[in-house]
């Protein structure tokens, strides 16, 4: 009598946990899967440069993926994706506040960027932002949400 008394205590005390914790799942996935995606997204795009790299295929001089930056709460750059190859001259065009100048203080590292992925074949870079900041020898400058 005591095991069937003990199972169903258990079964009492563990339903309650279950579906609140089923509840905390759901509610967390919903603000979560858009991180999943960005991890998924810089994990194949740092697959695709390494094997860039390994066949000897042509490094660009920068890379940036996916950079967004904010004043406050006003967005102003919106999912910004440039190449640029060793060598190349490029020019930066647009209207008053249309973001040249944000765009190239975010490249530079002298503002924060809310979100890049983002390569430079120079030796060393730095950026960071709110919540992850990285150094490294590697070609490599990363930013995250």
């Amino acid at each position: 009598m005591s095991d069937s008394t003990n199972v169903t205590t258990a079964l009492t005390l563990i339903g309650p946990v279950c579906v609140v914790g089923g509840f905390l799942l759901a509610v967390g996935s919903r603000y979560v899967r858009r991180d999943i995606t960005l991890v998924i997204e810089d994990v194949l795009e740092r697959y695709s440069e390494g094997k860039r790299r390994q066949s000897g295929g042509e490094i660009p001089a920068l890379q940036i993926h996916n950079l967004d930056f904010f004043y406050g709460t006003q967005q102003v750059l919106f999912d910004v994706n440039i190449e640029v190859a060793e060598g190349e001259i490029v020019a930066l065009l647009g209207t008053n506040g249309a973001g040249k100048s944000t765009l190239l203080r975010a490249v530079s590292g002298l503002d924060h960027p809310t979100a890049a992925s983002s390569a430079s074949s120079a030796p060393t870079a730095h950026i960071s932002s709110r919540s992850r900041s990285s150094t490294s020898t590697s070609p490599s400058w990363w930013a995250g949400r």
